[in-house]
């Protein structure tokens, strides 16, 4: 029997995670603008450098479950990634989420003004999960079960955290068909369950991404305006990838499956 439950370290407490979804995710936000505030005071021009140790303090500073761990550390710049920040669940032997660790690409253990959108966006990511620890418990069990493959990975990469490129209305919803397709494709051979868990993980994904651009953004342009040089943020990278409309696909798939469900389930006792 599978066992699936947060280590203490990560399962923030009921007082955290209560509220509707609409309420957890603008305490996620407000969250992460705190964060700013407290950490921005530390930056006193495009030159100055706060190491990691201290950003780290002001992290913890902020988080409303003391017991939750989010760590941060600086990873060497790669010139072939796509990406310069990540947050990411660190297993323990069992499988079990036991922290989370944000990465921002930086030669040293220290950051400058133009890392803090990407510490922001990815920042958002973890306060996401904090407050909505349904996605850590899925995100766990897809691990435990070894679905998190990377075939799944670049399954979702490359089809939904992606730029789509169209001319017209019937090409969008032409390509929205096509993604439906290949979504149902690879769901093919697996049980209701597992079906749902990778539906629920992609939504979740994109949800969370929808708020951390917004974020990434927000914070960008308040560091522009008090004469940071800031690289543009990809505010548009959301509606370009076609996110809200993912999003939808994905609700409208997870209902078309349970529908399915019951529909057997219904026809098994009917001939029992």
């Amino acid at each position: 029997m599978l066992v699936n439950k947060l280590l203490p370290s990560i399962q923030p407490s009921l007082s955290v995670v209560k509220g509707s979804a609409k309420h957890r995710n603008k305490a996620a936000r407000q969250l992460t603008e705190q964060f700013y505030k407290e950490i921005i005071r530390d930056f006193k021009d495009d030159y100055s450098i706060v190491p990691n140790e201290q950003l780290q303090k002001s992290m913890d500073s902020v988080l409303p479950d003391k017991n939750f761990k989010i760590k941060l550390k600086s990873i060497k710049p790669d010139k072939d990634a796509t990406y310069d920040g990540v947050c990411k669940g660190i297993f323990d032997a069992n499988d079990n989420v036991k922290s989370l660790e944000i990465d921002v690409e930086c030669p040293h253990q220290a950051l400058r003004a133009c890392h803090i959108p990407v510490l922001s966006h990815e920042f958002l990511h973890a306060v996401d999960d904090m407050y909505n620890p349904k996605y850590m418990t899925r995100v766990q069990k897809l691990v435990k079960k070894g679905l998190d493959t990377n075939e799944y990975i670049y399954f979702y990469k490359d089809n939904f955290y992606c730029e789509e490129f169209f001319k017209t209305r019937k090409k969008k919803k032409e390509l929205l068909e096509l993604i439906k397709n290949k979504t149902k494709e690879f769901l093919e051979n697996f049980d209701i369950s597992d079906k749902l868990d990778y539906i629920q993980d992609m939504r979740y994904s994109l949800t969370s991404e929808l708020n951390a651009y917004k974020t990434q953004y927000k914070i960008a342009s308040k560091l522009k305006s008090k004469g940071f040089l800031v690289k543009p943020a990809p505010i548009n990278y959301p509606k370009k990838g076609l996110f809200k409309e993912k999003i939808d696909l994905l609700k409208q798939l997870a209902k078309d499956y349970i529908k399915q469900e019951r529909e057997m389930h219904k026809q098994f006792l009917e001939k029992s």
